[in-house]
């Protein structure tokens, strides 16, 4: 099945129903997750705080995890330019290492996202 339910800091996509859509929600409260991001956006626009981030290591894992789902360790080098490009990242290095042998790791994805 492509749903995928959100894990206790994780987050859910290719389905779900309501909030989990979102592709961002965590635990297993979303709407108070959700509302404090919003709370937090409102003061970085006041002023008052920097920007929250809803993208974090833990998302750049999950992401990796879902395109490497039998857990050799390695994508494929189309992968990992088109989940950095699907996040919206630009300027990566286009031949990472372990790119000669089509097979990019999780590190590697780490530190170019």
């Amino acid at each position: 099945s492509l749903v995928q339910p959100p894990r206790p800091g994780g987050f859910s996509v290719l389905g779900g129903t309501g909030a989990q859509r979102l592709g961002c929600v965590r635990g297993h409260r979303p709407l108070e997750f959700l509302i404090a991001q919003l709370e937090k956006l409102q003061a970085s626009r006041a002023g008052a705080a920097e920007t929250p981030c809803l993208f974090d290591h833990s998302n750049v894992d999950a992401v990796f995890g879902i395109l490497d789902p039998t857990g050799q360790g390695h994508i494929t080098l189309v992968q990992y330019k088109e989940a950095l490009s699907t996040l919206g990242i630009t300027g990566f290095d286009e031949f990472p290492e372990g790119a000669a042998a089509d097979q990019v790791s999780l590190e590697t994805f780490r530190r170019a996202a």
